[in-house]
């Protein structure tokens, strides 16, 4: 990351800004992208990077051409393949410019190392543009910063990222493949794996209360049947343990894929079912169950059977 945004004057030692905690979105931009990591990437691209359009506190370059604060990376037209740790305090604007240059024909990829913040905007905004997703595990330390960051870190890429980047990625957390529904509205994120499981005997994927991850492959109308515990105090009384459902609408909202599912329309009794989990890293499968003409229950899901 640089300094390569409008930000006010810092004290610094030699040029660098030793008081920076690696706070989010502080408006202290000397962040310098891991040497470790820069190093992985830059030999898995043959070399330095073509482009890093924000610059400036990285102990060693990461690309052949780099814009500073003083060039002004947002202003300036971007090619080959870029390497880009935004300044935090702007981030939004280099996201959308890092999608937009991605698109021209003189830009290979763009890699993006931004803070894994599911609940801005921004993020949102620019994950359904993004080719490929990248959770890095546990916590960077970036470069003139005191321990570890505060916050996950992640990669957006954009264009076609080389298989040996990617098995860099591959190395440095979960990736995953962002598709958007065909409605426009779902985002579809599917884990890219190149070794995957083959399914039970009977055809049907099982995921526990705890593992939402092979729910990120399902789209409309698909089928799922649901194993809710319904012996749990307060439980409705018309609950059944054991639903096949139908998934009828989906959205992204506040970080979570909500997933409205009801019995197929041979069976339907009226009752709807909400499934939600997030919709980027790992996280729980949480259910409930709408009682007709008195709101919505939360259940004890404990499983789930991707019908297949």
């Amino acid at each position: 990351m640089s300094t390569n945004s409008k930000t006010k004057d810092k004290p610094t030692e030699g040029g660098r800004d030793f008081q920076n905690k690696a706070h989010y979105e502080s408006g202290n931009d000397e962040r310098g992208t891991p040497v470790e990591l820069a190093r992985q990437l830059k030999r898995a691209n043959g070399g330095r990077f073509d482009l890093d359009p924000c610059s400036g506190c990285e102990p060693e370059p990461i690309g052949k051409q780099r814009f500073t604060i003083e060039d002004d990376g947002l202003a300036q037209r971007w090619f080959g393949a870029v390497w880009m740790n935004p300044p935090y305090s702007d981030i939004e604007d280099w996201m959308k410019k890092a999608s937009t240059e991605a698109q021209r024909d003189d830009v290979a990829y763009v890699l993006c190392l931004v803070p894994n913040r599911t609940s801005t905007q921004w993020f949102h905004k620019y994950a359904v543009e993004a080719e490929v997703f990248c959770v890095i595990e546990g916590r960077l330390k970036f470069e003139h910063t005191d321990g570890s960051a505060p916050f996950p870190s992640a990669i957006f890429a954009y264009g076609e990222v080389p298989d040996d980047v990617m098995d860099v990625l591959h190395h440095r957390g979960a990736v995953y493949h962002i598709e958007e529904g065909d409605d426009g509205q779902q985002v579809r994120l599917m884990e890219w794996a190149d070794d995957v499981e083959e399914p039970e005997e009977d055809n049907s994927i099982v995921v526990s209360q705890s593992e939402c991850q092979p729910l990120k492959s399902v789209n409309l109308h698909d089928r799922l049947t649901l194993h809710i515990n319904d012996k749990t105090l307060g439980a409705p009384d018309h609950l059944d343990a054991v639903a096949t459902v139908e998934i009828l609408a989906g959205q992204v909202r506040n970080g979570q894929q909500e997933l409205l599912t009801q019995i197929p329309q041979d069976d339907r009794d009226g009752t709807w079912y909400m499934l939600s989990y997030p919709v980027f890293g790992d996280g729980s499968v949480y259910a409930a169950v709408e009682e007709p003409g008195s709101g919505w229950y939360d259940v004890i899901l404990e499983k789930v059977e991707i019908n297949e």
